[in-house]
Protein backbone atom coordinates (compact mmCIF):
# COMPACT_ATOMS: atom_id res chain seq x y z
CA UNK A 1 0.00 0.00 0.00
CA UNK A 2 1.32 3.59 -0.85
CA UNK A 3 1.92 6.12 1.75
CA UNK A 4 -0.07 9.16 2.68
CA UNK A 5 1.38 12.40 3.14
CA UNK A 6 0.38 13.63 6.72
CA UNK A 7 -1.07 16.96 6.55
CA UNK A 8 -1.78 19.78 9.69
CA UNK A 9 -3.89 17.41 12.40
CA UNK A 10 -6.84 19.17 13.50
CA UNK A 11 -8.87 16.82 15.19
CA UNK A 12 -8.05 13.96 17.17
CA UNK A 13 -7.99 10.43 15.66
CA UNK A 14 -6.45 8.40 18.44
CA UNK A 15 -9.14 6.02 17.96
CA UNK A 16 -8.55 5.21 14.15
CA UNK A 17 -5.26 4.49 14.63
CA UNK A 18 -3.49 0.98 14.56
CA UNK A 19 -4.89 -1.49 12.16
CA UNK A 20 -2.33 -2.57 9.11
CA UNK A 21 -5.69 -3.54 7.48
CA UNK A 22 -7.20 -0.24 7.09
CA UNK A 23 -4.18 1.77 6.10
CA UNK A 24 -3.07 5.02 7.33
CA UNK A 25 -5.62 7.73 8.55
CA UNK A 26 -5.37 11.50 8.90
CA UNK A 27 -7.48 14.83 9.87
CA UNK A 28 -7.54 17.76 8.46
CA UNK A 29 -8.39 21.14 7.55
CA UNK A 30 -6.81 20.84 3.73
CA UNK A 31 -7.10 18.68 0.94
CA UNK A 32 -4.00 16.61 0.28
CA UNK A 33 -3.11 13.99 -2.72
CA UNK A 34 -2.78 10.51 -2.54
CA UNK A 35 -3.76 7.02 -4.24
CA UNK A 36 -6.72 5.44 -3.29
CA UNK A 37 -6.43 2.55 -1.38
CA UNK A 38 -4.97 4.87 1.20
CA UNK A 39 -7.81 6.85 4.29
CA UNK A 40 -8.20 10.26 4.87
CA UNK A 41 -10.23 10.98 7.77
CA UNK A 42 -11.49 15.05 7.45
CA UNK A 43 -12.79 18.22 8.47
CA UNK A 44 -13.58 21.05 5.89
CA UNK A 45 -17.10 22.13 4.30
CA UNK A 46 -18.33 20.23 1.69
CA UNK A 47 -20.73 19.77 -1.35
CA UNK A 48 -21.90 16.35 -2.53
CA UNK A 49 -24.09 15.87 -6.33
CA UNK A 50 -21.91 18.24 -8.00
CA UNK A 51 -22.82 17.64 -12.24
CA UNK A 52 -19.12 17.12 -13.58
CA UNK A 53 -16.86 13.98 -12.51
CA UNK A 54 -13.89 13.39 -11.76
CA UNK A 55 -13.07 9.89 -12.90
CA UNK A 56 -9.23 9.71 -12.35
CA UNK A 57 -9.38 7.70 -8.67
CA UNK A 58 -10.15 9.78 -5.29
CA UNK A 59 -6.98 11.65 -3.27
CA UNK A 60 -8.36 12.05 0.36
CA UNK A 61 -9.92 15.76 1.04
CA UNK A 62 -10.74 17.40 3.77
CA UNK A 63 -14.75 17.61 4.67
CA UNK A 64 -16.92 19.23 7.00
CA UNK A 65 -20.73 18.48 6.28
CA UNK A 66 -22.76 20.66 8.31
CA UNK A 67 -26.36 20.37 9.17
CA UNK A 68 -29.22 21.30 10.57
CA UNK A 69 -32.38 18.96 12.22
CA UNK A 70 -32.62 17.00 14.96
CA UNK A 71 -30.32 16.94 17.67
CA UNK A 72 -29.60 14.43 20.88
CA UNK A 73 -27.36 11.20 21.58
CA UNK A 74 -27.98 9.12 18.34
CA UNK A 75 -25.23 6.76 18.93
CA UNK A 76 -21.86 8.69 17.47
CA UNK A 77 -18.15 8.87 18.78
CA UNK A 78 -18.87 12.70 19.25
CA UNK A 79 -22.03 14.62 19.61
CA UNK A 80 -22.87 16.42 16.93
CA UNK A 81 -20.74 14.33 14.64
CA UNK A 82 -21.23 11.65 12.13
CA UNK A 83 -18.12 9.58 10.97
CA UNK A 84 -18.63 7.59 8.23
CA UNK A 85 -16.38 5.77 5.87
CA UNK A 86 -16.27 5.04 2.23
CA UNK A 87 -13.93 4.29 -0.63
CA UNK A 88 -14.20 7.01 -2.89
CA UNK A 89 -12.76 4.88 -5.61
CA UNK A 90 -16.16 3.69 -6.40
CA UNK A 91 -17.75 6.06 -8.51
CA UNK A 92 -20.55 7.01 -8.92
CA UNK A 93 -21.52 5.09 -5.54
CA UNK A 94 -19.07 7.88 -4.08
CA UNK A 95 -15.92 9.69 -5.75
CA UNK A 96 -13.75 13.30 -5.79
CA UNK A 97 -14.70 15.66 -7.63
CA UNK A 98 -12.37 18.56 -7.72
CA UNK A 99 -11.54 17.50 -3.99
CA UNK A 100 -15.40 17.12 -2.78
CA UNK A 101 -17.42 14.18 -2.42
CA UNK A 102 -19.54 13.42 -4.63
CA UNK A 103 -22.00 10.57 -5.99
CA UNK A 104 -24.83 8.64 -5.05
CA UNK A 105 -23.69 8.07 -1.19
CA UNK A 106 -22.84 11.32 -0.41
CA UNK A 107 -25.79 13.22 -1.51
CA UNK A 108 -28.12 10.66 0.63
CA UNK A 109 -25.51 10.73 3.93
CA UNK A 110 -25.99 14.25 3.81
CA UNK A 111 -29.14 14.64 3.34
CA UNK A 112 -30.14 12.02 6.69
CA UNK A 113 -27.15 13.60 8.81
CA UNK A 114 -29.20 17.05 8.01
CA UNK A 115 -32.43 15.37 9.63
CA UNK A 116 -30.12 14.25 12.26
CA UNK A 117 -28.51 17.04 12.77
CA UNK A 118 -25.61 16.42 12.79
CA UNK A 119 -22.11 17.17 10.30
CA UNK A 120 -19.82 14.35 8.57
CA UNK A 121 -16.40 13.24 9.00
CA UNK A 122 -15.43 11.51 6.07
CA UNK A 123 -12.35 8.59 6.34
CA UNK A 124 -11.46 7.66 2.43
CA UNK A 125 -10.36 4.15 2.64
CA UNK A 126 -9.89 1.06 -0.19
CA UNK A 127 -13.35 -1.61 0.75
CA UNK A 128 -11.55 -4.43 2.34
CA UNK A 129 -10.25 -1.85 5.00
CA UNK A 130 -13.62 -0.35 5.37
CA UNK A 131 -15.51 -3.00 8.21
CA UNK A 132 -11.98 -3.83 10.12
CA UNK A 133 -11.72 -0.10 10.62
CA UNK A 134 -15.42 0.22 11.83
CA UNK A 135 -14.97 -3.01 14.10
CA UNK A 136 -11.73 -0.67 15.42
CA UNK A 137 -13.67 1.90 16.09
CA UNK A 138 -12.41 4.19 13.52
CA UNK A 139 -15.53 5.98 12.43
CA UNK A 140 -18.77 5.62 13.52
CA UNK A 141 -20.88 3.57 9.69
CA UNK A 142 -19.80 2.84 6.98
CA UNK A 143 -21.57 4.70 4.06
CA UNK A 144 -20.51 2.79 1.00
CA UNK A 145 -22.86 0.32 -0.08
CA UNK A 146 -22.09 -2.92 1.39
CA UNK A 147 -24.26 -6.02 0.25
CA UNK A 148 -26.54 -7.49 2.61
CA UNK A 149 -24.95 -11.24 4.12
CA UNK A 150 -25.61 -13.37 6.51
CA UNK A 151 -22.19 -13.24 7.76
CA UNK A 152 -22.09 -9.25 7.51
CA UNK A 153 -25.05 -9.21 9.38
CA UNK A 154 -23.56 -11.39 12.59
CA UNK A 155 -20.96 -8.34 12.71
CA UNK A 156 -22.50 -5.28 11.84
CA UNK A 157 -25.98 -3.49 12.01
CA UNK A 158 -27.08 -3.31 8.39
CA UNK A 159 -30.13 -0.77 7.29
CA UNK A 160 -31.00 -1.25 3.24
CA UNK A 161 -31.43 2.08 1.62
CA UNK A 162 -30.49 0.58 -2.13
CA UNK A 163 -30.27 -2.29 -4.29
CA UNK A 164 -28.45 -3.56 -7.36
CA UNK A 165 -26.58 -6.17 -8.73
CA UNK A 166 -22.99 -7.02 -10.63
CA UNK A 167 -22.22 -6.46 -14.36
CA UNK A 168 -19.32 -8.32 -16.67
CA UNK A 169 -17.98 -5.69 -18.64
CA UNK A 170 -16.06 -5.65 -21.48
CA UNK A 171 -14.19 -3.81 -24.59
CA UNK A 172 -17.28 -3.12 -26.81
CA UNK A 173 -15.00 -4.36 -29.83
CA UNK A 174 -14.96 -7.51 -27.87
CA UNK A 175 -18.25 -8.46 -26.73
CA UNK A 176 -19.09 -10.66 -30.16
CA UNK A 177 -16.47 -13.15 -28.55
CA UNK A 178 -19.08 -13.74 -25.75
CA UNK A 179 -22.46 -15.74 -25.92
CA UNK A 180 -24.78 -14.99 -23.56
CA UNK A 181 -28.23 -15.99 -24.19
CA UNK A 182 -29.01 -15.64 -20.60
CA UNK A 183 -27.82 -14.00 -16.58
CA UNK A 184 -25.93 -15.51 -15.71
CA UNK A 185 -23.62 -17.35 -18.09
CA UNK A 186 -20.18 -18.09 -16.88
CA UNK A 187 -19.07 -20.64 -19.25
CA UNK A 188 -18.81 -17.93 -21.79
CA UNK A 189 -16.04 -16.49 -19.16
CA UNK A 190 -14.14 -19.77 -18.70
CA UNK A 191 -10.68 -19.85 -18.90
CA UNK A 192 -10.99 -15.99 -18.86
CA UNK A 193 -9.32 -13.00 -17.49
CA UNK A 194 -11.38 -11.61 -14.88
CA UNK A 195 -10.75 -8.14 -12.95
CA UNK A 196 -12.57 -7.68 -9.60
CA UNK A 197 -12.35 -5.67 -6.37
CA UNK A 198 -11.22 -6.96 -3.30
CA UNK A 199 -13.11 -7.44 -0.21
CA UNK A 200 -16.52 -6.98 -1.76
CA UNK A 201 -18.90 -9.88 -3.03
CA UNK A 202 -17.53 -10.17 -6.39
CA UNK A 203 -14.51 -12.21 -6.17
CA UNK A 204 -16.40 -14.57 -3.84
CA UNK A 205 -19.31 -14.80 -6.42
CA UNK A 206 -16.34 -15.36 -9.11
CA UNK A 207 -14.98 -18.22 -6.93
CA UNK A 208 -18.60 -19.87 -6.66
CA UNK A 209 -19.06 -19.65 -10.11
CA UNK A 210 -15.58 -21.44 -11.03
CA UNK A 211 -16.75 -24.60 -9.08
CA UNK A 212 -18.74 -25.21 -12.24
CA UNK A 213 -16.41 -24.39 -14.97
CA UNK A 214 -13.53 -25.93 -17.22
CA UNK A 215 -10.96 -24.05 -17.37
CA UNK A 216 -12.00 -21.46 -14.53
CA UNK A 217 -11.83 -18.29 -14.73
CA UNK A 218 -8.22 -16.71 -13.61
CA UNK A 219 -9.67 -14.17 -10.96
CA UNK A 220 -7.72 -11.26 -10.35
CA UNK A 221 -8.60 -9.26 -7.62
CA UNK A 222 -7.81 -5.18 -7.28
CA UNK A 223 -7.79 -2.80 -4.32
CA UNK A 224 -9.83 -0.48 -6.37
CA UNK A 225 -12.44 -0.54 -8.73
CA UNK A 226 -9.85 2.15 -10.95
CA UNK A 227 -6.99 -0.43 -10.70
CA UNK A 228 -10.21 -2.92 -12.43
CA UNK A 229 -11.11 -0.32 -15.01
CA UNK A 230 -7.02 -0.06 -15.69
CA UNK A 231 -6.62 -3.77 -16.13
CA UNK A 232 -9.45 -3.46 -18.41
CA UNK A 233 -8.34 -0.67 -20.73
CA UNK A 234 -4.66 -1.81 -20.66
CA UNK A 235 -5.87 -5.80 -21.78
CA UNK A 236 -4.54 -7.24 -18.44
CA UNK A 237 -7.83 -8.80 -18.41
CA UNK A 238 -11.27 -9.81 -20.90
CA UNK A 239 -13.55 -8.45 -18.37
CA UNK A 240 -14.54 -6.73 -15.24
CA UNK A 241 -16.98 -7.62 -12.90
CA UNK A 242 -17.98 -4.64 -10.84
CA UNK A 243 -21.78 -3.33 -9.61
CA UNK A 244 -23.64 -2.13 -11.84
CA UNK A 245 -24.00 1.38 -11.02
CA UNK A 246 -20.30 2.09 -11.03
CA UNK A 247 -19.94 -0.04 -14.46
CA UNK A 248 -22.71 1.98 -15.81
CA UNK A 249 -20.93 5.14 -15.00
CA UNK A 250 -17.50 3.96 -15.70
CA UNK A 251 -18.68 3.52 -19.83
CA UNK A 252 -20.65 6.58 -19.82
CA UNK A 253 -17.32 8.90 -18.84
CA UNK A 254 -15.05 6.59 -21.28
CA UNK A 255 -16.31 6.97 -24.32
CA UNK A 256 -18.96 4.23 -24.50
CA UNK A 257 -15.98 2.47 -25.47
CA UNK A 258 -17.53 -0.90 -23.16
CA UNK A 259 -20.36 -3.12 -22.78
CA UNK A 260 -21.94 -5.33 -20.77
CA UNK A 261 -21.82 -9.07 -21.07
CA UNK A 262 -24.24 -9.65 -17.96
CA UNK A 263 -25.81 -7.24 -15.82
CA UNK A 264 -28.13 -7.71 -12.50
CA UNK A 265 -26.40 -10.46 -11.31
CA UNK A 266 -27.52 -11.52 -7.87
CA UNK A 267 -29.27 -7.87 -7.54
CA UNK A 268 -30.09 -7.36 -3.75
CA UNK A 269 -29.74 -4.74 -1.11
CA UNK A 270 -26.94 -2.56 -0.05
CA UNK A 271 -26.69 -1.14 3.28
CA UNK A 272 -25.27 1.22 5.62
CA UNK A 273 -23.60 -0.19 8.55
CA UNK A 274 -22.98 0.29 11.96
CA UNK A 275 -21.05 -2.13 14.95
CA UNK A 276 -23.28 -4.42 16.31
CA UNK A 277 -23.82 -2.89 19.76
CA UNK A 278 -24.60 0.36 18.07
CA UNK A 279 -28.10 -0.03 17.67
CA UNK A 280 -29.10 3.71 18.64
CA UNK A 281 -27.21 5.11 15.71
CA UNK A 282 -28.61 2.45 13.52
CA UNK A 283 -31.92 3.19 14.73
CA UNK A 284 -31.04 7.20 13.98
CA UNK A 285 -30.11 6.23 10.31
CA UNK A 286 -33.66 4.53 9.56
CA UNK A 287 -35.00 7.95 11.51
CA UNK A 288 -32.92 9.76 8.91
CA UNK A 289 -33.74 7.53 6.07
CA UNK A 290 -37.60 7.37 6.81
CA UNK A 291 -37.34 11.65 6.91
CA UNK A 292 -35.79 11.71 3.21
CA UNK A 293 -38.42 9.57 1.92
CA UNK A 294 -41.16 11.25 3.39
CA UNK A 295 -39.83 14.77 2.16
CA UNK A 296 -39.36 13.58 -1.34
CA UNK A 297 -35.38 13.76 -1.59
CA UNK A 298 -34.60 9.99 -1.01
CA UNK A 299 -36.71 9.81 -4.28
CA UNK A 300 -34.71 12.70 -6.22
CA UNK A 301 -30.95 11.49 -4.80
CA UNK A 302 -31.96 7.99 -6.19
CA UNK A 303 -33.31 9.32 -9.22
CA UNK A 304 -30.18 11.49 -9.91
CA UNK A 305 -28.19 8.65 -9.88
CA UNK A 306 -30.11 5.80 -11.45
CA UNK A 307 -30.20 3.67 -8.72
CA UNK A 308 -33.30 1.54 -6.95
CA UNK A 309 -34.58 1.70 -3.77
CA UNK A 310 -36.43 -0.20 -1.37
CA UNK A 311 -39.59 -0.50 0.32
CA UNK A 312 -38.72 -0.87 3.80
CA UNK A 313 -35.35 0.32 6.56
CA UNK A 314 -35.04 -2.15 9.21
CA UNK A 315 -31.84 -3.34 10.91
CA UNK A 316 -30.88 -6.73 9.35
CA UNK A 317 -33.19 -8.09 7.48
CA UNK A 318 -33.25 -11.31 5.91
CA UNK A 319 -30.65 -11.92 3.47
CA UNK A 320 -31.35 -12.55 -0.14
CA UNK A 321 -30.77 -16.40 -0.95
Amino acid sequence: MLAVPVVAVALSLAACGGSSDAGTSSSSTSSSSAPSSSASSTSASSSAAVSSADTTGPSPTASTITATGQTGDIGTQTPGVLKLAADFSSSPNQFLNNGKEDGLNPALCTAIAGKLGVRIEWTNLAFDGLIPGLQAGRYDALCTSVFITAEREKVMNMVPYVQWGNTMGVKKAAKAGYDCPKTPCWEAFAGKKVAAPSGGSEVAQLQEANKTLSPPMQILPFESNVQVYQALQNDSVDAAYVNDPQFAYFNKTNGDEYATVMTGVESRALALTTVKKNTALADALIRGLQAIKADGSYQKILKDWGIAGVDDFTINPAPAS
